[in-house]
């Protein structure tokens, strides 16, 4: 059984969380600028997300093919950026382009196995 479907369902679901919190609770004072942005839900939300690319990033590492391969650096690169802060809203030409490239990575296994 290969690990790559899972690493690639793991990276959307991630990418998916990423894009919500960018468009919902960041802007260009960071990650929960403002307190109102502050709620259980879009916390929840940003637990569930990071746990996606932490196991997209494992599952990809023990699946031994190329493309997994690809979706751990997507993955480690849209968490690196959101942990090292907004910049005043730069680090959003960096995770937007990277969330492009993992949702087309991601879909390839997807569509090869189906």
């Amino acid at each position: 059984m290969s690990l790559a479907p899972a690493a690639s369902v793991a990276l959307l679901l991630g990418i998916a969380g990423d894009l919500y919190c960018t468009l919902n609770h960041f802007c260009m004072g960071g990650h929960f600028a403002h307190p109102e942005m502050i709620t259980p839900f879009n916390q929840i939300i940003d637990v569930i997300w990071v746990m996606c690319l932490i196991a997209a990033i494992i599952l990809g590492h023990f699946a031994r093919c190329r493309g997994p391969r690809r979706n751990v650096l997507i993955a480690i690169g849209l968490l690196f950026f959101r942990g090292m802060g907004s910049f005043h809203g730069i680090s959003l030409c960096f995770e937007l382009p990277l969330a492009v490239l993992g949702i087309w990575f991601a879909l390839a296994p997807l569509i090869e196995h189906a």
